[in-house]
């Protein structure tokens, strides 16, 4: 009778597996691993933007500061506004901002002279999770560079907002 009584809590041992126990950790790990994978993905979305505005302010302020683009030497793509040029780069979503020094220039020159800063910003906003609606900032890249002709007869390098807004 005892060898009766030992079979039978061995079987009963044996029913109580651990068969559904994968399948219970699976459903309770995943989600968070999920949620990483969106993060992750996330954030990679917003550093690319962030280098690809960096990089546009950069080639946009060295275009600005070599009097380009003008009716003669248009940018690739046939561009021959330094903004429309810079939005097709980036985006059509994106603001590209052109600011001038709003120091006072020498008696006889403008803030658009020989010497003077130009700045470019471009800029955007970008939501974390734009199907939720959560977690929306600004994205900026912003670069100056030093004028090395005069850019005051090119009406396409025209500052596209005041001086007082463009603080680096």
């Amino acid at each position: 009778m005892d060898t009766h009584r030992f079979h039978l809590l061995r079987a009963l041992r044996r029913s109580r597996g651990e068969r559904g126990q994968a399948i219970i950790e699976t459903a309770l790990v995943l989600p968070l691993l999920v949620g990483l994978v969106f993060i992750f993905v996330a954030m990679g979305k917003a550093l690319y933007l962030y280098t690809q505005y960096i990089h546009a302010a950069n080639e946009g302020a060295r275009e600005a500061s070599v009097n380009l683009p003008n009716s003669t030497t248009p940018l690739p793509g046939g561009s021959t506004s330094l903004s429309a040029y810079l939005k097709q780069q980036v985006g059509t979503g994106a603001n590209v901002d052109i600011c001038y020094s709003d120091a006072s220039p020498p008696s006889g020159q403008t803030n658009r002279a020989v010497g003077e800063p130009v700045t470019v910003k471009v800029s955007s906003s970008y939501s974390w999770f734009p199907f939720m609606k959560l977690g929306s900032f600004t994205i900026t890249g912003s670069a100056t560079s030093r004028i090395e002709q005069d850019t005051s007869a090119n009406s396409s390098l025209d500052p596209t907002i005041t001086t007082a807004n463009c603080k680096p």
